[in-house]
């Protein structure tokens, strides 16, 4: 067993390290912004509160976690995916796992990793636009910018409906990056997966902390997701988006590293 954990230990520490040296960041500028959507946002829900949250710099991958860097560091948990490729991202991951992950970048890495806070999501997929999306309101015009409900989608789904009368060239999840960025130079903040956020999600978060730290609580059956993935119905892939799994619940969520803003 001694010589198994520190085999076990070299592997993992090797695979943070690599994964340490091709991870890209984004430094997300300090700032205020109103959190939630408009009563005239079209699609809003009543879970999508407006309020104001005034954020420290932080940084934040520019592209959610592959499914080859998931396998070098979580090498006891390594094919979860449902759809592989080394550079499609890591999907059907539990909350519990992602902060596996990110305790094991923390613990064998060189800086402090977590999971981004439900704050901090949103001001970072909005890149300082006030629109339902971070392309524009029209879901529409982001097929350059996302993995959504398109063409391909109706042909294999006709029965769902609620697509987009254009073409992103992929039906399923597909490499990180393949779409344009946000202004922020952040690529995938909405559609392909979901991502895994820190927060307890609570229903009415507009007394939530204003500094964009996360909700907390002992008692929280349920963690945050943002984003939405390649499947969802349009109404809900705006930036404002709320939707909640419990810690064992997987779907298609991934994982967006954040850390602290570099000196």
């Amino acid at each position: 067993p001694v010589i198994a954990g520190l085999v076990w230990m070299a592997v993992v520490f090797n695979g943070v390290r690599a994964v340490e040296a091709e991870a890209e960041f984004v430094p997300i500028p300090a700032g205020c912004f109103t959190m939630g959507s408009p009563d005239s946002e079209a699609g809003r829900y009543p879970n999508e509160a407006l309020h104001e949250v005034c954020l420290k710099a932080f940084e934040l991958s520019k592209v959610d976690v592959t499914q080859a860097q998931w396998r070098r560091v979580m090498v006891h948990k390594a094919d979860l995916s449902r759809f592989k490729g080394d550079r499609n991202p890591m999907e059907s991951v539990s909350w519990d796992e992602a902060k596996q992950f990110v305790g094991l970048m923390s613990f064998f890495g060189q800086h402090r990793y977590r999971l981004p806070s439900e704050a901090e999501w949103e001001y970072a997929a909005r890149a300082g636009t006030r629109t339902a999306r971070y392309w524009g309101d029209k879901a529409e015009d982001g097929c350059g910018y996302a993995n959504m409900r398109d063409r391909n989608f109706d042909k294999k789904y006709p029965e769902e409906g609620s697509t987009v009368d254009c073409d992103d060239a992929a039906l399923f999840t597909i490499p990180v990056g393949s779409y344009k960025p946000n202004a922020f130079g952040l690529y995938d903040m909405q559609g392909n997966v979901f991502n895994w956020v820190e927060d307890c999600y609570v229903e009415d978060y507009a007394n939530a902390p204003k500094d964009g730290s996360p909700v907390t609580g002992t008692d929280c059956p349920n963690r945050v997701i943002r984003g939405g993935a390649w499947f969802t119905v349009l109404r809900n892939l705006r930036s404002a988006y709320r939707e909640f799994y419990g810690h064992d619940g997987r779907g298609f969520v991934g994982v967006r590293l954040a850390r602290a803003a570099s000196p």
